[in-house]
């Protein structure tokens, strides 16, 4: 998915689902910087945004409204959210 952001467009994908499921320990970590986006509506994800977060070592953003950070309810939030995150390198 696209969102048209100032300066040009960014492509955005979300990933996961709000289903439980069973998967085994992993002894690996995230290497890769990353960011963990919820909205404020989602009883599913933001009540372990924290736990999530700690064991990825990963920072967290919030956004102002919603179920799901998915680009279809807030596309430009989502978007600058990312962005913003990105260029702070």
């Amino acid at each position: 998915m696209w969102s048209e952001v100032p300066g040009g467009r960014v492509s955005l994908s979300v990933a996961g689902s709000n289903r439980p499921r069973r998967r085994p320990a992993r002894s690996w970590a995230a290497r890769a910087r990353s960011l963990a986006v919820c909205a404020p509506d989602d009883h599913y994800s933001l009540p372990s945004l924290a736990k999530f977060a700690a064991a990825l070592d990963c920072e967290t953003r919030v956004l102002s409204d919603g179920h799901v950070a998915a680009p279809e309810q807030l596309p430009a939030e989502l978007a600058r959210t990312v962005l913003e995150w990105v260029d702070r390198g």
